[in-house]
């Protein structure tokens, strides 16, 4: 263990998390242009998935009392969805 104060090593953390996280994005990206589902590796299988997802916008459902009403507030989204299984490796 270094000396480091408490601070300098949670921004070694930090910054490593960065690194990480625009590692990942960038293979994100190359997973979803590959248009696959699945996806096999060594060590985990991955599923991509896009899908629509519905949100109720409050601020416009607000003058609205009826289900109708209700229903027409409603907006329709994409939602993906990455999911990682690891594999026991032998």
């Amino acid at each position: 263990m270094t000396n480091l104060k408490l601070a300098d090593r949670y921004f070694q953390a930090m910054q490593a998390a960065k690194d990480a996280q625009a590692a990942a994005d960038f293979l994100k990206a190359e997973i979803k242009a590959l248009g696959l589902e699945e996806l096999e590796g060594e060590f985990c299988t991955i599923s991509y998935k896009l899908h629509e997802r519905k949100t109720f916008d409050s601020k416009k459902a607000a003058g609205y009392l009826t289900e109708q009403q209700i229903i027409e507030c409603q907006k329709v989204g994409l939602v993906e969805t990455l999911k990682v299984n690891a594999k026991i490796v032998e």
